[in-house]
């Protein structure tokens, strides 16, 4: 049971590292593209990035979702799981 949220957990952190943040990234640099253009007003570039805003605070639950779990799974085997190898991962275990 815990193994399975753990899995969740990191699933849903790459999902938004590798597809979520660089899209909003993206439709923010077009956004100001626009804005400089004055093709969009500022209300316009403001909600983009209160959106690009919103993402990255939901990035960070999932991220907390992620060590939450993590120290369940800890906490269930009884003491520490090894570290991934990956040290840009943050000691995260792989997901099969």
């Amino acid at each position: 049971m815990h193994r399975e949220e753990l899995v969740t957990a990191r699933r849903k952190v790459d999902y938004y590292e590798e597809t979520v943040l660089p899209q909003r990234e993206v439709i923010g640099a077009r956004a100001l593209e626009q804005y400089n253009g004055m093709l969009i007003g500022a209300y316009e570039l403001l909600e983009t990035r209160a959106a690009q805003i919103e993402i990255q605070q939901d990035y960070v639950e999932a991220v907390r979702g992620y060590w939450v779990a993590r120290a369940d799974l800890e906490l269930a085997v009884g003491g520490r799981l090894p570290e991934a190898g990956d040290p840009t991962r943050a000691a995260s275990p792989p997901v099969e």
